[in-house]
């Protein structure tokens, strides 16, 4: 109760600017995370990844997140990361879809692959494109990244906070100007 007593506007602006500061510090990390799919988090072998449509419903929903991690071969029916175009940048040309066949064609194996809820496969793909079978899942933690990639979400990270800063800083400044 002494503490509540203590406390006036002028005393609480600097434990606000902290408490903005640090959220500040939040958004920018959590960006970043967003940004580089949480890859600080993941082993060398392993990849953080999020569901950016409804193709593996009901397993798996847009906005989910997942751990892929890559294995030396898969088998059927598991859940795998894969590259559909080699040519693509990582990330730009990812699916990750149910393995339904595996084929062997001498030593080259080969896997065709299909989203749970579509109704074409993907065709066949070389075992070089599929990055990783999946190992976990957190559901709807992803929405923030999808959510960040987004003109209103990069407003929400950037410019509201320097917008916030420059109002503190300004408000500082009259102020100032007053006494």
């Amino acid at each position: 109760m002494k503490f509540m007593s203590s406390l006036s506007v002028s005393n609480d602006l600097p434990i606000l600017k902290y408490l903005y500061y640090c959220l500040i510090f939040l958004l920018i990390l959590i960006y970043y995370s967003a940004a580089t799919n949480l890859s600080w988090l993941a082993k060398d072998n392993q990849t953080w990844l999020v569901m950016s449509s409804n193709s593996m419903t009901p397993i798996l929903k847009r906005g989910d997140l997942i751990l892929s991690e890559s294995q030396t071969q898969y088998a059927v029916d598991e859940i795998v990361t894969l590259q559909r175009d080699p040519l693509l940048k990582p990330v730009n040309g990812l699916v990750t879809h149910r393995i339904k066949a595996v084929q062997l064609i001498g030593e080259t194996r080969t896997y065709l692959t299909k989203g749970d809820a579509n109704e074409v496969s993907d065709g066949w793909i070389s075992a070089q494109q599929v990055l990783g079978k999946m190992i976990k899942v957190v559901p709807k933690l992803g929405y923030l990244s999808l959510a960040l990639q987004t003109s209103w979400g990069k407003f929400f990270i950037i410019w509201l906070p320097v917008s916030l800063i420059a109002a503190f800083e300004l408000n500082k400044i009259k102020a100032s100007l007053r006494a």
